[in-house]
C-alpha cells in the first residue's frame, strides 16, 4: 500500500508559501484593510487576478488540517494495530520540540526588540509585532499549547496549531468512526458538526473552532481510506469535468472569504465547504499525472520539507528584520531579507530539530513494542 505521497508534501509546501506570502503582505495597510479602485496597480492586480491567491493564508490552513488527517490516517490503514501511546508519542515529538524552540525564539526577540511606530504599515502589524512584551505567564500558556489563550501575543501564526493538537489527541478516534460508517453517514455527522460548532460558541469559543475544524480532519481520512475508489470516480470523468472541477476547488479554498461581520453560522459553512474542496485538491494532486509531474519539482519538495518550521518562524523573523533594518533600507528589500533569513531558519530547523525528534519517536515506539511483545 502507498504511504508516501510526494505530491502532498509538495502541496503542504505551497501552502506555506501562500501563508508566508499573506503574513508579509498584510504588513501594508492596503492589503490588511482592503484594496479601493485608489490602491495603485499592485494592490488591484493581487485583488482582482489569480495573483489573490498569494493572500490565501487562511485557505492554506484549511488545507493543511485535510493534509493532516489523510497522512495520520496512513499509520492506521493495511490491518495494523497502532497504540494510542505510541500514536501520541509520535505526534507530541513531530509538534511541540521544534514549536517550543520556536516560540521561546520569539519570545526572546519580542523583549529583546522595541517596537517600530511607521504609520504605514498595518494595523494587523502594529497589534502583532508593537504589543507588550508578552509575559511569563504568556509563554507558559503557549508551550502548553492544547489551552485557552491569546495566541497573538508571541507568534500570530500559531493559532492554527492549537486546534491542530488538540484535534490530534483524538484523532484515532475520528479513524475509528469513519471506519466504521458509510461514507454518506460519516459526511452526515461531519456536517452535524456545524451547528453544533456555532451552538458552542456561546459557552467556549476556543473549543468551538476547534469542534468547526473536526469536519475538514474526517474529510482527510475519507480520501486515504477510499482513496482508490475516489481516484477511479475522478478519471472516469471527462478532462473537461476534471479541470473545471479543480479550478472550482482552488477558487473555493482560496477565494471564498469571510469577515469578522460575517455571522458565526455563515463562517463555519464557509470553513466546511473549504475543507471539502481543499480534500478534492488532495485528490486531484494524487489523482491527476500531470499535476503529479508539477508537484514533484525538487523545489515544491523541498518547501514541503521545511514547510512547518517555515510556517512557526517567518512571522517572529518578519517582525524583527522590519524593527531592526525598516529605518535603513527600504521595505521591499527587508522583506526578501527577512524571507531568506525565514527558508534558511526553517531549514536549520528541520534538520536539527524536526528530523532527530522524528528519529527519536520512532526509537521511543519501536522499543515500546519490543518490551509489550517480549
Amino acid at each position: 500500500m502507498k504511504t508516501n505521497f510526494v505530491e502532498l508534501h509538495s502541496l503542504r509546501g505551497i501552502a506555506a508559501l501562500i501563508v508566508v506570502s499573506t503574513h508579509f503582505l498584510i504588513v501594508l495597510p492596503q492589503f490588511y484593510s482592503g484594496v479601493t479602485l485608489h490602491s495603485g496597480w499592485l494592490p488591484i492586480l493581487l485583488k482582482y487576478t489569480p495573483l489573490h491567491v498569494l493572500l490565501g493564508g487562511f485557505g492554506s490552513v484549511v488545507l493543511f488540517f485535510a493534509l493532516s488527517g489523510f497522512v495520520l490516517t496512513q499509520a492506521f490503514l493495511g490491518g495494523t494495530r497502532v497504540a494510542y501511546g505510541d500514536y501520541l508519542i509520535r505526534r507530541v515529538l513531530r509538534i511541540l520540540p521544534a514549536y517550543w524552540v520556536a516560540i521561546v525564539a520569539a519570545f526572546v526577540m519580542a523583549h529583546m526588540l522595541s517596537g517600530y511606530g511607521d504609520e504605514g504599515l498595518s494595523d494587523w502589524f502594529h497589534t502583532r509585532a508593537n504589543q507588550p512584551p508578552p509575559t511569563l505567564d504568556v509563554l507558559i500558556n503557549h508551550l502548553a499549547l492544547i489551552g485557552q489563550f491569546d495566541t497573538r501575543k508571541v507568534n500570530p501564526a500559531v493559532w492554527s496549531l492549537v486546534h491542530e493538537m488538540r484535534i490530534s489527541i483524538v484523532f484515532p478516534l475520528l479513524v475509528a468512526f469513519v471506519a466504521r460508517h458509510s461514507v454518506p453517514r460519516v459526511l452526515s455527522i461531519a456536517l452535524l458538526l456545524v451547528p453544533l460548532a456555532t451552538l458552542l460558541h456561546l459557552l467556549s469559543p476556543g473549543l468551538a473552532a476547534t469542534l468547526q475544524f473536526v469536519p475538514i480532519f474526517i474529510f482527510g481520512i475519507l480520501l486515504a481510506m477510499h482513496r482508490q475508489a475516489f481516484s477511479d470516480w475522478l478519471l472516469g470523468k471527462h478532462v473537461a469535468f476534471r479541470i473545471a472541477a479543480a479550478v472550482a476547488a482552488f477558487l473555493v479554498v482560496y477565494y471564498l472569504r469571510t469577515t469578522e461581520m460575517t455571522p458565526l453560522w455563515i463562517g463555519s459553512i464557509v470553513v466546511f465547504v473549504q475543507g471539502a474542496a481543499a480534500t478534492f485538491l488532495m485528490l486531484v494532486a494524487i489523482s491527476s499525472a500531470t499535476a503529479g509531474r508539477v508537484l514533484k519539482h525538487r523545489v515544491a519538495y523541498f518547501f514541503g520539507e521545511i514547510s512547518y518550521s517555515l510556517y512557526l518562524w517567518h512571522a517572529p523573523i518578519l517582525f524583527a528584520a522590519i524593527k531592526l533594518l525598516g529605518t535603513l533600507l527600504p521595505l521591499a528589500l527587508v522583506m526578501l531579507i527577512a524571507f531568506c533569513a525565514s527558508v534558511i531558519v526553517a531549514t536549520l530547523s528541520f534538520h536539527l530539530i524536526e528530523r532527530p525528534f522524528m528519529a527519536i519517536a520512532k526509537g521511543v515506539t519501536s522499543k515500546r513494542r519490543n518490551l509489550v511483545t517480549f
